[in-house]
């Protein structure tokens, strides 16, 4: 959406991870680009989940869409 300023968050959904304590999900990352960046956050109950930051503003008519690929 060309309107979002960058330094907007938008938090996703975490992925779903069986493992416990160290063998748990750690992290999360995101393909190298420059509009967005991910963070790992931690929720209340101690599970983690991605949220996605905007660092660059969008422009359609530059670039019509963008492909991110999400790794935990």
């Amino acid at each position: 959406c060309e309107s979002v300023l960058p330094g907007v968050k938008f938090p996703l959904d975490s992925a779903q991870d069986a493992d416990v304590e160290s063998n748990s999900l750690q992290i999360y990352t995101i393909n190298s680009n420059e509009h967005f960046s991910v963070t790992t956050k931690e929720s209340p109950d101690g599970s983690k989940y991605p949220e996605l930051l905007l660092e660059k503003p969008l422009d359609r008519e530059q670039q019509s869409s963008h492909q991110l690929i999400l790794t935990a």
